[in-house]
């Protein structure tokens, strides 16, 4: 029998951070960041971006993170996090995979 969780997760308070369960994602942004929307066809063609860019919602953020926490969910809160520093702010990005088997390389014909 599965057992309903009673705690709410605290995500601390140093959005954006998504996060992860069931059936969707969120994405949560503090109101402090001055979110705005942006055209995804109008983003710097430098920019990290996904080749479709017509299909996606973009906003830009006013702070640019030093570092970033992930947690795998094993351990909930913050004593499970895992920092990851950012080596270059102008170039990074985070890459969601979907849901199904992991995409193999092909190989290379001879």
């Amino acid at each position: 029998m599965a057992t309903k969780r009673t705690a709410r997760l605290d995500i601390g308070s140093d959005p954006p951070v998504v996060v992860g369960g069931g059936g969707s994602s969120l994405i949560w942004v503090n109101f402090n960041e001055n979110q705005t929307g942006q055209n995804p066809n109008g983003v710097s063609a430098n920019a990290p971006s996904p080749t479709t860019k017509s299909k996606y919602s973009c906003s830009k953020i006013t702070n640019a993170p030093l570092r970033l926490y992930f947690n795998d969910g094993t351990t909930p809160g913050a004593a499970g996090e895992k920092p990851l520093d950012i080596k270059n702010n102008k170039t990074w990005y985070i890459r969601f995979a979907v849901p199904g088997p992991t995409a193999r390389k092909k190989a290379k014909k001879k």
